[in-house]
């Protein structure tokens, strides 16, 4: 797997040093450059993860693609492409003989019968929602240190998003006689979503709350999470305390799905 994208990265590296113009400009070069970082991202990014390298490690790595794939959507110059490039393939190269080295295999990403199920269903309905589900649970596995758990946070709640618009299409919600906007919205919340779901299968008050109130805590945890509102007293018992939030929010997203989805 790392070995085909250091082999991309050669190919890449070739394409640009060929580019006959001081800037990058023609949309085949470009996008042999966004395949290629989303070779990494889609395919290979979970491996590296796998294998413990350190957070600093892999958050300069992931920039690094970030930037590649930011470089290709414009007319940018060659002699940057070529110092990303660079760093990239001796980073490649140190994953390559890094995962060659060591002892054993890395330890395989193992899922609950609960979370393979949710997979299943998911990747026949939305597999881009599998994807960042499955992405999740790897990230939450991964031993590595991690600084942030923002982007968790929000992949979370971007599932959620992505099935509740498969469920109910914005259309099909303000087509109810008594669908009204709430204060400061422009289209249904994704609570409204909830409830248009849950009525349309005649489920009683009772039997959505437990649902609704879900959305709800999602909705608070992931936001706190994106603002950074924190107030405690080291960033150790920050870090500690927003994974174990985190976690709630995927506890809360799966309990939703079960329902929204009906797997038993």
């Amino acid at each position: 797997m790392i070995d085909d994208l250091h082999k991309e990265l050669s190919f890449l590296r070739e394409v640009i040093q060929n580019v006959p113009t001081r800037n990058v400009n023609t949309e085949e070069d470009k996008q042999i450059a966004i395949q290629t970082g989303m070779l990494y991202f889609k395919i290979c990014r979970p491996f590296v993860l796998a294998l413990g390298k350190p957070s600093e490690f892999i958050e300069k790595y992931d920039s690094l693609w970030q930037a590649l794939i930011k470089l290709a959507h414009g007319n940018n110059s060659k002699q940057t492409y070529q110092k990303v490039l660079t760093r990239l393939y001796r980073m490649t190269t140190e994953i390559s003989v890094y995962s060659k080295t060591l002892p054993d295999h890395p330890a395989a990403i193992t899922f609950t019968s609960d979370e393979e199920k949710l997979i299943a269903t998911l990747d026949k309905m939305t597999p881009s929602a599998a994807d960042s589900y499955k992405q999740s649970l790897i990230d939450l596995q991964t031993k590595n240190p991690r600084l942030s758990f923002r982007g968790i946070a929000a992949e979370l709640r971007e599932i959620l998003r992505e099935v509740l618009d498969y469920l109910a299409p914005d259309m099909e919600v303000t087509s109810d006689p008594n669908y009204r906007n709430e204060p400061d919205q422009t289209k249904p919340t994704m609570g409204q979503k909830v409830r248009h779901i849950l009525r349309s299968r005649r489920r009683s008050k009772s039997q959505r709350a437990t649902t609704e109130k879900s959305i709800e805590l999602i909705e608070q945890l992931s936001g706190e999470i994106a603002r950074g509102v924190y107030t405690r007293a080291s960033q150790a018992t920050h870090l500690a305390t927003t994974k174990s939030e985190v976690g709630q929010i995927k506890r809360y997203l799966e309990t939703v799905l079960f329902d929204l989805l009906e797997i038993k």
